[in-house]
């Protein structure tokens, strides 16, 4: 009797082996599973294509649109300026303008204010709007 209560207690054990070999391959497989899916979650939200670089190349594209719109204004101003110099409409006080500067050419009534270089120039008034001295 005491032979097949060793050989009772061996299939048992045997049983319980298997079992928790069945239980650590399981159990194995889930954690694989968990880190790829850890993985991916993670470079779902801190990777070069994430939530967090979306939030910051939408950022970026808002600064870039509004440097855009500010060189849209200045070319319109220069294509504006441009289409005075033209021949077809050319306009004197344009011309004026231009060729006393580059001449360095004043009127005899115009008083001149050297500045140094660098220096930010004073706004200029036009006749119409300068005030009237006594």
């Amino acid at each position: 009797m005491a032979g097949r209560d060793s050989i009772g207690a061996m299939s048992t054990m045997d049983s319980f082996a298997d079992n928790l070999n069945r239980i650590a391959r399981h159990a194995a497989w889930q954690v694989v599973g968990m880190g790829v899916l850890t993985y991916f979650v993670y470079h779902a939200i801190y990777g070069d294509r994430g939530f967090i670089a979306q939030s910051r190349l939408q950022s970026e594209i808002q600064q870039a649109e509004l440097v855009l719109d500010q060189v849209r204004g200045e070319r319109t101003t220069l294509d504006h300026r441009a289409s005075l110099l033209r021949p077809g409409s050319l306009d004197p006080d344009m011309l004026d303008e231009r060729a006393r500067r580059l001449l360095n050419y004043t009127r005899p009534d115009e008083v001149v204010i050297l500045q140094p270089r660098g220096s930010v120039a004073l706004p200029t008034t036009s006749p119409e709007t300068s005030p009237v001295r006594p």
